[in-house]
């Protein structure tokens, strides 16, 4: 839980078999990630699912797409990834 109402809430998923443009790749993936965060009003990380159990599958055209939601200790960002993320988030 946040300890501060402002302050931000991190999250990440990663979305397997996808390149550099997942929107247009994996709609359905992007889709249901953004529909389940835009749909939560509460915004904390306890309520907030962003994939249905450990993984979800969805059926694009370009294949099947895995997702998976990563914690803060899974999700390694370089140093340059942490930089932009404190200044922009």
């Amino acid at each position: 839980s946040r300890s501060h109402p402002n302050e931000p809430i991190h999250r990440y998923v990663e979305l397997e078999n996808v390149g550099h443009c997942p929107n247009h790749e994996a709609p359905h993936a992007v889709g249901s990630v953004l529909k389940r965060w835009l749909d939560n009003g509460e915004r904390s990380n306890d309520n907030l699912f962003l994939v249905d159990g450990k993984y979800q599958t969805f059926n694009e055209p370009w294949g099947i797409i895995t997702s998976r939601e990563l914690d803060e200790n899974e999700a390694r960002m370089s140093i340059k990834d942490r930089v932009l993320s404190e200044l922009f988030c």
